[in-house]
């Protein structure tokens, strides 16, 4: 939804300066005021267009993910529903953790099957919503949810990387305070 709301204001703040640039210079070029007028009186829509993209952007948006991370923050246990999606060189499965820190820092067992390692840095209010874990190897995201009350991070996992048709995901629940 973000991402239409995104590009509607920009095709219109986009086509909207171009009709008042239009209409100023026509207006410049016949000397006609009642033209400058008009396209002065329209530049209030480009104005809202790009002042609202700013506005979500700069102020809104890292505000909201401060207060998520501060929500999301914690200590997360592998579900005991996919603890057998994982592979069995896992010596004790249910010590298998992620701990996020409110500061943007987590530590985690290192799992091979969603590319996690023992530690990096997190952030939220990527793609569509996602929890952003930057590790050695890149980028991995972790979808958000809650369980009744619980908040849950889901990792997909691809059981063949050829074809990417297998997918599984892999959940920790958030230990309570």
């Amino acid at each position: 939804m973000e991402s239409i709301l995104f590009v509607l204001f920009i095709v219109a703040g986009s086509a909207s300066s171009l009709i008042v640039l239009s209409l100023i210079a026509i207006g410049l070029i016949i000397k006609s005021k009642t033209l400058k007028i008009i396209g002065i009186s329209l530049s209030i829509v480009p104005i809202l267009c790009f002042g609202s993209l700013y506005s979500y952007y700069s102020i809104l948006n890292p505000y909201w993910n401060q207060n998520d991370m501060k929500e999301y923050s914690g200590t997360y246990f592998l579900d005991d529903r996919t603890r057998s999606l994982l592979s069995n060189k896992y010596s004790q499965p249910e010590n298998i953790q992620i701990t996020l820190t409110d500061d943007g820092n987590f530590r985690s067992s290192a799992i091979v099957e969603i590319s996690l390692s023992e530690s990096g840095s997190w952030k939220t209010g990527s793609i569509d919503g996602m929890i952003q874990l930057n590790v050695d190897s890149g980028s991995i995201f972790a979808r958000p949810d809650y369980q009744g009350t619980k908040p849950t991070l889901s990792f997909e996992s691809f059981n063949n990387n050829d074809d990417f048709l297998d997918i599984r995901s892999i959940i920790f629940v958030k230990k309570s305070p």
